[in-house]
C-alpha cells in the first residue's frame, strides 16, 4: 500500500497522537509503540522506526502478557527486515537468526506470511 508522500505527515502525526494517548503502564504499551514503529517504517523514516520497535520490544520484554514469547519473536524478524533499510549487509545475519527462531517455534503456522515475506526477502537478495 503506497501513499501520497504529502500524506507522510498526517500519517507520523496521527501516529504520534496515538502514541500519546496510549499509557505507558499498560501491559500492551509495546502494540503502541509498534504501531508507531510501522507508520515511521511505512513513511521511510527508517532509523526512527528502527529505534521504537526496539523500544517496544524491551516494553515486552518487561511485560506481564501471555505468550509474549511469540511477539518478541515477530518484533525481530520486523526490526530486522527494517534494517535493511539502514545496513543492508548486517540485517542479513538478523534476519537469518530471527527466521529461525521463529521456524523453530510452535507459533510457525500463526506467522506464515512473515516467514515467507523474509524467506523470499533473503533469496531475492542472496
Amino acid at each position: 500500500m503506497n501513499f501520497d508522500k504529502k500524506n507522510h505527515k498526517k500519517i507520523k502525526d496521527y501516529a504520534k497522537t496515538a502514541l500519546d494517548l496510549s499509557s505507558p503502564d499498560s501491559n500492551y504499551y509495546h502494540q503502541s509503540l509498534d504501531t508507531y514503529a510501522k507508520a515511521l517504517w511505512h513513511v521511510g523514516d527508517f532509523e526512527e522506526s528502527y529505534k521504537f520497535y526496539n523500544e517496544s520490544l524491551k516494553n515486552l520484554i518487561n511485560s506481564k502478557i501471555d505468550n509474549k514469547d511469540k511477539y518478541i519473536m515477530v518484533n525481530k524478524l520486523k526490526s530486522a527486515m527494517l534494517y535493511s533499510n539502514i545496513d543492508f549487509d548486517k540485517s542479513i545475519s538478523m534476519i537469518e537468526d530471527a527466521l529461525n527462531i521463529i521456524r523453530n517455534s510452535h507459533f510457525k503456522d500463526e506467522y506464515k506470511d512473515e516467514i515467507e515475506k523474509a524467506e523470499k526477502f533473503l533469496k531475492d537478495n542472496k
